[in-house]
């Protein structure tokens, strides 16, 4: 059974079996609560070999194995030294007899020289992650290995710079509150200083001080409508602004308004021969043919009601009122005799 030692504050044991999850959410098998690592970071998984294979599942900050990025996919060896992010992490296909020096923080490192003479220090397992110097603040690129002793001994600097002070205060992030760690993406507010993640100031959408002009900086901005010629600011209502800024005037829908007009035309025209359908059926064939707004299926729909009303008021209102017998279609005959004429 693989072992994952994980530096979280203080260095904590996880059995590895199957598959792992490692990420910030809590659904994962290892839960890594810090704001460098992705909600779904990444898996470990055992294969039927007995092989552990670290997949990357595209996390922002990436997986490195012995300083080396991960792509995609890497074999774990016993021993290697993995970083979760920015979390340091060790692997172990089983719990050694005597813990290496680096996981009780005790590793030598790497000692390497500046361009301004400053010499530097740096974890091992953070070879080629960028630091920065301690007497020049510039960034610079840790190494592979340490330089040679002549080239550390030939600055004027006496004493090794250590990048991350024990007794230095880190920097926190003024929304997450976490520390903000080396090489991190930073952002700091123009207004009040205050220093942010880059992706905690986007989602923020600006800055969190309180009374800050940064605040909502990166919100959408909303225009106002023009107020009528006469109007003073102080007259509007503010509840009535806001409704007329997010709720939009709803549009006429004379189409749905034609076929409602000609079902109550329809039974208008039962007792009047149909005339109320014949003048909606010509409303409906004009909008038809006339405007191409409308939706086509409900202005037809329209006409069949209007032409079904007409023939039905035409017979209904014939038995009614002239008590010709409903059966009796001669006068259609007769009618269409004479357009035909």
């Amino acid at each position: 059974m693989g072992i994952l030692f994980i530096d979280l504050g203080e260095v904590r044991t996880f059995e590895l079996n199957g598959q792992t999850t490692l990420g910030r959410d809590p659904k994962n098998d290892i839960v890594i609560a810090h704001p460098t690592v992705s909600r779904h970071h990444g898996l470990i998984e055992k294969t039927s070999d007995g092989v552990y294979v670290l997949i990357d599942f595209n996390s922002r900050n990436g997986i490195r194995v012995n300083g080396k990025s991960v792509q995609q996919s890497e074999l774990l060896q016993d021993g290697d030294r993995l970083r979760i992010g920015h979390v340091r992490a060790w692997f172990f296909r089983q719990m050694p007899p005597k813990l290496p020096r680096s996981i009780s923080n005790r590793d030598r490192g790497i000692i390497f020289k500046c361009e301004c003479g400053q010499r530097l220090w740096s974890a091992s397992d953070t070879a080629g992650m960028a630091v920065t110097c301690g007497g020049c603040n510039k960034s610079i690129e840790v190494p592979e290995q340490s330089c040679s002793t002549d080239e550390l001994h030939a600055g004027t600097v006496t004493g090794v710079a250590v990048v991350e002070s024990s007794t230095k205060q880190p920097t926190v992030c003024a929304v997450c509150q976490w520390p903000i760690e080396r090489g991190e993406k930073t952002h700091q507010c123009p207004a009040c200083g205050l220093d942010f993640h880059l992706d905690c100031w986007r989602e923020n959408r600006g800055c969190s001080a309180y009374g800050c002009s940064q605040v909502n900086a990166l919100a959408p901005k909303v225009e106002r409508p023009a107020l009528p010629s006469g109007t003073s600011s102080l007259m509007v209502d503010p509840s009535s602004e806001t409704a007329m800024m997010t709720s939009p005037a709803p549009a006429v829908e004379w189409g749905q308004a034609i076929v409602a007009l000609s079902v109550v035309s329809a039974l208008l025209g039962l007792l009047s021969f149909g005339i109320p359908c014949v003048l909606i059926g010509l409303v409906a064939l004009g909008r038809l043919i006339m405007v191409r707004t409308d939706r086509r299926i409900l202005l037809l729909a329209a006409i069949l009601i209007s032409l079904t009303g007409t023939l039905a008021g035409l017979m209904i209102s014939r038995f009614w009122w002239l008590q010709k017998p409903l059966d009796d279609w001669g006068f259609l005959t007769q009618w269409w005799a004479k357009l035909e004429w």
